[in-house]
């Protein structure tokens, strides 16, 4: 199978912040209040135009981790 790494773009804000959020429900997922991961989830909107500009700026100045 065949990996193909590319640089994140705004598009993947949203989703890559969804995955972030379930990462956390399933790793502190009775650790942590049911409240506070409902939080992270629902939290996922106001985060994206943050990270989509920042990403948008690594992108602009060329930024990237080799």
């Amino acid at each position: 199978m065949a990996v193909t790494v590319r640089p994140a773009t705004s598009d993947d804000v949203e989703p890559l912040l969804r995955v972030k959020a379930q990462a956390w429900r399933e790793a502190y997922g009775g650790l942590l209040p049911a409240a506070h991961l409902d939080a992270v989830d629902a939290g996922v909107p106001e985060q994206v135009p943050g990270w989509a500009a920042l990403v948008g700026w690594a992108s602009a100045n060329q930024v990237s981790h080799t």
